[in-house]
């Protein structure tokens, strides 16, 4: 089992959107809301303005990991 924390559940969440083509402000959606609570009740979830920087910000790590794996 994986512990909980916010900061994974928010790189779980930016991870799902770009995997799967899902929109960034799938966060809004009244059952996925539902369905959080319902696994974790009081669970915060983030804006999608926060999906998007946590997105951006994997981008840009993993840009570096692949330019780093390539250079001679």
């Amino acid at each position: 089992a994986i512990s909980y924390s916010e900061a994974a559940h928010c790189a779980l969440i930016a991870l799902r959107c770009a995997k799967n083509a899902r929109p960034i402000n799938s966060v809004l959606d009244e059952d996925y809301k539902l369905e959080v609570e319902m696994l974790r009740p009081g669970t915060k979830l983030p804006s999608p303005m926060t999906v998007q920087r946590d997105l951006l910000y994997i981008y840009e790590q993993a840009s570096i990991a692949v330019k780093n794996y390539f250079l001679v």
